[in-house]
């Protein structure tokens, strides 16, 4: 766990200069902890048809990364209109997933 941290964190350092490395280290550690946490405490169940045991690490990642790193996204306007139209468009196929095109077999 920590070993993913650090490499996420080297990672970090040498290819993005202007990512809050140490703030996003700092927080990755215990998001990766809490994932890992659910995938062993709760492996063998599912949520809405997907095993817990099967999470993919990348997913906490991006969202520290993507969080602590939120003030040094400067888009335009339309740049913002257009990431909350794909966001908004993923949501739905998201729900949709889950709601809509249920396969019970």
């Amino acid at each position: 766990l920590a070993l993913c941290a650090l490499a996420t964190g080297v990672a970090l350092a040498r290819w993005a200069p202007g990512v809050h490395r140490a703030v996003a280290l700092a927080w990755m550690i215990p998001a990766l902890a809490a994932y890992l946490w659910i995938v062993l405490a709760y492996g063998d169940r599912t949520l809405w048809g997907f095993s817990l045991g099967m999470l993919p690490a990348l997913v906490p990642i991006g969202i520290v990364v993507a969080v602590v790193n939120a003030r040094e996204f400067k888009m335009s306007k339309q740049e913002t209109m257009m990431t909350l139209g794909v966001a908004t468009f993923c949501a739905g196929l998201i729900f949709m997933l889950f709601t809509v095109w249920r396969v019970d077999g």
